[in-house]
C-alpha cells in the first residue's frame, strides 16, 4: 500500500520537489485524490476555476453545451445540481480533455466516462479528437442509435 503524500500550506518542500518522486501509478493518483481534486468541494468551484483559469466566455460555453441558458445559468451559479449527462456537456463545451471531464464527474459524485461503455467510449473518443461541441457528439452518438446527451 502506498503510503498518502497531502502537502500543507506549512511545509517547505516544493510541489514540484515532491513530484519529482513519484514513481508508480498508485502513488500518483493518491496525490492527485489528496491535493488536485480536494482543492475543489464541487463541480460549480471546479468549472468556474476552470473557466476562470482558461479565460472561456460562459455564453460561448453555453451554446457549445446545448444547455438552456437559465438552467446554465442556474448550474454556474450553484442554485441547481447538474446530473451526469449535463456535466458532459458543460465540460466538453469548455473544450476540456478527458482528464479534467473526469475530474468533473467525480466532484460532482458521478462515476466517469466509462471504456467499457459503447456511450461513454464514443463520447471519450470524440473529446480526444477535439471535438468540442456537444450537438456533433449528440449526432454520433445518434448514427450509433445511443441515446444524447441531454
Amino acid at each position: 500500500m502506498t503510503k498518502p503524500i497531502k502537502l500543507t500550506s506549512e511545509e517547505t518542500i516544493t510541489w514540484e520537489q515532491i513530484t519529482d518522486d513519484i514513481k508508480d501509478a498508485d502513488q500518483l493518483e493518491l496525490f492527485i485524490e489528496n491535493n488536485i481534486i480536494s482543492q475543489y468541494h464541487d463541480f460549480k468551484e471546479f468549472f468556474n476555476a476552470y473557466v476562470a483559469e482558461n479565460g472561456l466566455v460562459l455564453s460561448e460555453i453555453m451554446k457549445k453545451s446545448n444547455i438552456d441558458k437559465g438552467y446554465f445559468y442556474n448550474i454556474v451559479n450553484g442554485d441547481r445540481q447538474p446530473k451526469r449527462d449535463k456535466i458532459i456537456c458543460l465540460c466538453v463545451g469548455a473544450g476540456m480533455d478527458v482528464k479534467h471531464l473526469n475530474r468533473a464527474l467525480r466532484l460532482g459524485k458521478f462515476s466517469k466516462l466509462d471504456p467499457k461503455d459503447e456511450r461513454d467510449l464514443r463520447i471519450k473518443y470524440a473529446i480526444n479528437n477535439g471535438v468540442k461541441d456537444v450537438v456533433a457528439i449528440n449526432i454520433m452518438l445518434e448514427e450509433a442509435d445511443l441515446d444524447i446527451l441531454a
